[in-house]
């Protein structure tokens, strides 16, 4: 399975959405996988452009990072200190079970498949996602949103990470 870093209760007091809080501390983030890698530091909140506060939970790779807007709950993208982040989820709990959604499907084709399996597999992420969040494929801006182009074009292969 998978291992999972859970939030002590002092480290969760940052984040005053009670939904986020609960998650983090009772089932936590996964501590790796194919898009994430948990923050295993706490760090501080800081605010968006559009007046959100958010604290990074993870990265993506060494230049992307994912946060959580401590007042809402949702899970967001972009630079470190990112004052306009791109939305990735509605919740935690949604952008775990997004994320080993992939771990699970990886690979979505082999390098040698054709634009067609391709294009299926996006279809198929697009409609997992879709079934998960809605809100998270809804504009192409989003974390979800690109990724499914992503494996649609054939970014996702085997080996290619």
């Amino acid at each position: 399975m998978f291992d999972v870093i859970r939030w002590s209760a002092e480290r969760a007091d940052a984040v005053p959405d009670v939904r986020a809080k609960r998650f983090l501390m009772d089932h936590g983030l996964p501590d790796g996988s194919l898009l994430f890698e948990a923050d295993h530091e706490e760090s501080s909140a800081f605010a968006t452009d559009s007046g959100a506060e958010v604290m990074s939970i993870g990265s993506f790779d060494e230049d992307f990072n994912f946060f959580v807007d401590i007042n809402s709950g949702e899970v967001l993208f972009g630079l470190d200190q990112d004052t306009a982040p791109s939305f990735t989820n509605s919740s935690l709990a949604d952008f775990v079970k997004c994320l080993r959604w992939v771990d699970d499907e990886f690979p979505f084709y082999s390098s040698e498949d054709d634009s067609a399996v391709k294009s299926a597999a996006g279809s198929r992420a697009l409609e997992f996602f879709r079934s998960v969040d809605p809100e998270c494929v809804s504009t192409a801006d989003a974390f979800w949103a690109s990724f499914v182009h992503d494996v649609g074009i054939g970014d996702y292969y085997a080996g290619a990470l």
